[in-house]
Parts: structure tokens; sequence; C-alpha cells
């Protein structure tokens, strides 16, 4: 009896297939309360496949549900999502897909406030003319393309990034541009780029320009006058205006270049004026050939010239190259101002066409105190007093034999005309030396070599030629 009554069951079910179920999506809150409801330690109730099968389909409908995407995803095969959406914003087009924001990225037309601050986006800011430096070229590299414009940075730094950076290339290959409100660079030469960032409230120079170089067989005339001088013009024009008005000002131009290629530079200063109180001053520079030219120029100092420890008209300090000044005339009535010095490096002084007149104080008309040399390209005069014309010390070499030397209205000296110490080497030859002076004609001291070719007799000077010091000295 039993089996037929279980017989009759099994074909009931036949009769009787489950309908069909669909599943609900859930929280995983609500999914972990139907697992534990559903299938207990099977004290309280079957376990049959219907109650498998609901947790299954749940499981299904959750996996990709409204609440899972938030409706700005979608996955057409319940593998892969595609989302189009945040928070129900469409996605602006991408620049890797859209043509015109692509291009825009290139051409600088991408706004660098979408990209982190201080990023160099690669984003060019094109400009041809005066330009002001806004918060907005953050990550931008300023492109200054017209000819000696102004590029100014303003007071720092209301409404800039803390950490604002810009580059700012000068694309030129024969002129400047200027910089305002930087310290420390007032031209962006050509070629050149420098970056710039705000750091302590202050804009500073992060990555200097370097100088610039001049290069093989190029030829830069500058022009220095007082009067007419232009501060702000950039020394590159090939042209008789005057780029600077102190003589200092186009000295600092030549402290910024390399002229090591091969160029020629010359600095004009006015013709037939007088220049009072404008010494200038060459530090630490490969100037490469240097012409300081002057034309009946009257260069003088009624005061001290150059620095406490230099003081001079033209002064050279760890400088290489070959110097050459012609055309002025060359005195001090401020005390103790020498007028060429030139010390440590390895320059070479050319001189001719120029005049020393007098010198106040404890002065020499020429002085090299550190290595070097000098020597006459054409005449030279002598027409004022000093204490020494010519002074050679630790290895210099001062050379005065050829072309003429001549000494004018009997100048006098109150130490040795011409003096060797401590090593200095100095050739002379009267062969080449005409006139009259007071003093001692020349001396010589600590392993020094005093070479007049058998001539130091008729040197000028009341004094003859000596030996002085522990060392003593060689006088021929």
């Amino acid at each position: 009896m039993k089996k037929f009554l279980a017989a009759l069951a099994l074909f009931g079910s036949l009769l009787n297939p489950a309908q069909a179920q669909t599943g609900s999506p859930k929280t995983p809150t609500a999914l972990n309360t139907e697992i534990n409801t559903n299938f207990p330690d099977n004290t309280t109730q079957l376990i049959t496949p219907a109650i498998v099968r609901q947790m299954l389909l749940d499981g299904v409908s959750s996996w990709l549900n409204s609440q899972g995407l938030g409706g700005d995803c979608t996955s057409a095969d319940n593998v892969h999502i595609v989302c189009t959406k945040t928070n129900g914003v469409a996605f602006a087009p991408s620049a890797t897909t859209d043509t015109t924001n692509a291009n825009n990225v290139n051409s600088g037309a991408l706004n660098s406030a979408q990209l982190p601050t201080g990023v160099d986006a690669n984003v060019l800011n094109t400009q041809s003319g005066p330009y002001a430096v806004l918060a907005g070229d953050n990550g931008k590299t300023i492109v200054m393309t017209g000819i000696n414009q102004v590029l100014t940075f303003p007071t720092c730094c209301t409404g800039f990034a803390p950490n604002f950076t810009v580059n700012v290339y000068n694309p030129s290959t024969t002129r400047g541009q200027q910089i305002a409100g930087l310290t420390g660079l007032t031209k962006l030469y050509p070629g050149k780029t420098v970056v710039v960032k705000v750091e302590n409230g202050a804009f500073v120079v992060f990555k200097a320009p370097g100088r610039y170089v001049v290069a093989f067989g190029a030829s830069i005339n500058m022009y220095f006058d007082p009067a007419n001088g232009n501060d702000a013009n950039d020394c590159l024009a090939a042209s008789t205006s005057a780029c600077a008005t102190e003589a200092q000002m186009a000295a600092d131009f030549l402290n910024n270049i390399d002229n090591t290629a091969g160029g020629t530079v010359a600095l004009n200063w006015p013709s037939s004026a007088t220049v009072t109180n404008q010494p200038l001053t060459l530090k630490g520079v490969n100037v490469g050939n240097l012409n300081l030219t002057g034309s009946s120029t009257v260069v003088t100092c009624n005061a001290p010239c150059g620095s406490s420890t230099n003081l001079g008209l033209f002064i050279f300090e760890n400088v290489i190259g070959r110097v050459t000044i012609t055309g002025f005339s060359i005195g001090s009535t401020g005390s103790g101002n020498n007028g060429i010095l030139w010390q440590s490096g390895d320059v070479s002084i050319f001189s001719g066409n120029n005049t020393f007149t007098a010198f106040t104080g404890a002065a020499s008309q020429i002085i090299c105190q550190y290595s070097g040399s000098y020597d006459m390209i054409a005449n030279v005069t002598v027409s004022g007093s000093a204490t020494n014309h010519a002074s050679s010390t630790n290895g210099c070499i001062i050379h005065e034999r050829s072309n003429t030397l001549t000494f004018s209205g009997t100048p006098a000296f109150s130490g040795p005309i011409w003096t060797a110490h401590n090593g200095g080497i100095m050739g002379l030859d009267a062969g080449h030396i005409t006139g009259a002076a007071t003093g001692q004609s020349c001396n010589s001291d600590g392993n020094s070599v005093l070479d007049t070719g058998g001539t130091f007799a008729s040197l000028p000077g009341n004094s003859g030629c000596g030996v002085s010091g522990n060392w003593g000295g060689v006088v021929n």
C-alpha cells in the first residue's frame, strides 16, 4: 500500500511542474536575510529546489541592477560594464576620441585649470606683444614671438596658485625680450627659456636661462650712451641706437654671454664725449673676442670707482679671452683709481690709440695683479702723472715694445715708471719709447723679470733702473 501511495505522489508531481520563477533585485542585506531564512539547520522546514532556485535567481537579479550601477552604467552581457555618466551627468567628449579636443591639447586651447596646478601641461600661450603673466598661465609655456617685447610678472601673489609654475621661451635667433618684475633677470636672450615658480610668496627663477651663445663668426655691436641710451634695449639691435645709459649695464650683458665659439662682440662708447664715474667691470666670463671702443672719448672718475678691493676704470676679474681697448683718454681725479686693471683668469689686453692722463693717489695707469697679459696694437700716449705707468705682479706679462709709446709733457711718477714684482714680467724696448718723464725708470724684485733688450739706460726717467727686495730680480 505504501509503495502505491509513493508512486501516486511521484505521478502527481509530474502532472504539476513547478511554476516559472523570477528573481527580484535585492540589497546585500536583504540577500543575507533570505539566505539565513531559507537555509536553516533543517529543523523548521525543508530546503526545497524552489527555495534554492529562488535564492539563485535573486542573486543574479541583484548582480547588475539599478541599485548597483545607479543608472550611470549598463551591461549588455552581464560581464562588461559601460559607464557614460557621473551622477546622471553625461561625460564630456574625451580628448583621445574627439578630434576637436585633441587639437585643443596640441594648440593650447585646453584650460590648464583642468589639470593639477603646477604641472607642465606643454600648453602654449603665444604672445607677440607686451604681456602680463596671469594666474591662468599656471603650467603653460609663454612663447614670446615679438622683438624686444616686455613680459611682466605682477605683484605676487594674489590669485596665483601656491605652486604656480610657468615656462617662458624666446624662439628668436637674433633678438631678446624684456622681463619685468622678476628679481635677477631683466632680459631673455635668443633661444633661451626660463622657468619661474612661486616660492615663499614671490616669483623666483627656478631654472635660469643660461648665457647667450654668440655663434661662430657672428658680430654683435652694442652702443652705450649716458645721454641717449635706452636701458630697455636688448643690446642686439644692428644699429647705432644705444642700448644702455651706463657702462656697467652694458657690462652686465657681457657677463651673460658665451662668446667662446669664435664670434666678436663690440661695446662702443659715445664719440667725443666725456663719461664720468662709469667704470666697466667684468667678472668670471669668457669674453672670446671683445672690443671696447671709444672715439676721442674721455673716461674719468672724480670719486673712487669700482669695488672696495679693485679700483679702476676698466676692471677684469677672472676673465678669459681677448680684450681690445682703443680710442680713449683715460684718467682719474678720484684718489686710488687705476686705469686698466686685471687679475686672475687668462685675459689678454690689447691697447692702441689711447692716452693715459693724470691719476691721483696710489694708482697705476696699467696694472696686472695675477696672470694675463698686455700688449700694444697701436701707438699709446702718456701725458699725466701717476704712481706707476705700468705694474706687473704674480706671473703677469706686460709688453710695451711694439708700436710707439710716447711720454708727452714730462709727466711725474712717484714710484718706478715700470715695475715688475713677485714673479711679474715686464718687456720694454727704448727704441719704441719716446719723450721724457721724471721718477725712477724701472725696478724689479721678488724673482721678477724686467727685460729691456739692453736699452734700460735709455728709458724715460731720471734715476735709472734698479733691483730691490730680498729675492732680487733681473733687469736686462
